[in-house]
């Protein structure tokens, strides 16, 4: 086993190296990242992979991806599911036509 570690080219202090990077990122970056991490956790670590410079906005799309594929899991009544995905349709339009964004930590980090 260990000489098989040895080969191993993919070594964890890069991912160590890749979790504190994160920690300069704002409140709602981190947000996002926690997010991912807690819903999406394979997604979570190919994140991480990615460069810094776009690493951001990946983890934004993957926490947005994550708050509509909890709107299933966390709703019994279809017309509340209805109304937090034309939430989610009129923060997008919103932020991409308007530059208006409400006031939700992932529509924030999407807008950037």
């Amino acid at each position: 086993m260990a000489t098989l570690w040895n080969r191993c080219s993919f070594k964890p202090f890069y991912l160590s190296r890749s979790i504190k990077s994160l920690s300069r990122y704002s409140s709602t970056a981190n947000y996002c990242v926690n997010l991912v991490r807690q819903h999406d956790f394979e997604n979570y670590l190919c994140c991480l992979l990615v460069n810094k410079e776009s690493r951001h906005s990946i983890f934004a799309v993957r926490a947005f991806n994550v708050e509509i594929a909890k709107i299933c899991d966390s709703t019994t009544v279809e017309t509340i599911g209805k109304m937090k995905i034309q939430f989610w349709k009129d923060t997008i339009d919103s932020i991409y036509t308007k530059g208006i964004c409400p006031d939700h930590p992932v529509a924030k980090e999407l807008q950037k």
